[in-house]
């Protein structure tokens, strides 16, 4: 079977470079399942060491295609994504997993997060969607030639993913046998023009799926 796990990282601070060795160091230590672990960095060469895969790109670059890069260089059937924020919790690979386990029509696999407010509910799986860290099939982003970087930036890359996966008939679930803590406001919503892209962006995907029935669409789109 075999998991990729992406972890994209643009490091300018202290503070983002200790949250990012966190992030991977509870990774690593909070899983009984072997995963391979490709690390994309962007600007600086600080992790190199901590990766099964590295990625480098010495300048800015367009954080979808950081995350795509990442992707296809996935060696296993599943591939996860985890921002270089979120902290996870005990088991949190193996929740993933058996949400795929469990639901067999499960495109894409989430974590409760305190974000949220949320709480431990072991056996507890619902419908809902949040990629801050998520697992799916190698063969549905090969499919899908993976993130759409029109999309960018995060929020309408992968609600254009999601919505491609329902209008396959799969469905994104949380399941919330594993709680992780997300710092918010680490990484893309620090940028100045994040708020006007995702305004863009939204506008983009309304216009993409215009005329969509799923309601993943009513769900999802810029209101």
């Amino acid at each position: 079977m075999g998991v990729s796990i992406v972890l994209p990282t643009l490091i300018r601070t202290d503070e983002q470079f200790n949250t990012t060795i966190k992030c991977i160091n509870l990774a690593r230590s909070k899983t009984n399942i072997p995963f391979e672990l490709i690390i994309v960095e962007t600007e600086t060469n600080y992790l190199e060491d901590l990766a099964d895969k590295y990625i480098h790109f010495p300048t800015k670059t367009c954080s979808t295609d950081d995350i795509n890069s990442g992707f296809m260089s996935a060696s296993h059937s599943y591939v996860g994504l985890l921002t270089n924020d979120v902290y996870v919790s005990d088991g949190w690979l193996e929740v993933l997993l058996e949400t795929f386990e469990k639901k067999k029509d499960c495109g894409i696999a989430t974590l409760a997060s305190t974000q949220f407010n949320e709480v431990l509910q072991p056996g507890k799986i619902e419908q809902w969607i949040w990629c801050s860290v998520f697992l799916t099939k190698n063969e549905y982003l090969k499919k899908h030639n993976y993130f759409d970087s029109k999309m960018f930036p995060a929020v309408w890359d992968d609600s254009d993913f999601v919505t491609k996966l329902c209008l396959d008939g799969l469905l994104p679930y949380k399941n919330y046998g594993c709680v992780v803590h997300h710092k918010v406001g680490m990484t893309e919503y620090i940028c100045p023009k994040h708020e006007a892209r995702y305004q863009e962006n939204g506008k983009r995907y309304n216009e993409k799926y215009k005329g969509c029935t799923h309601p993943i669409y009513e769900h999802l789109r810029l209101k």
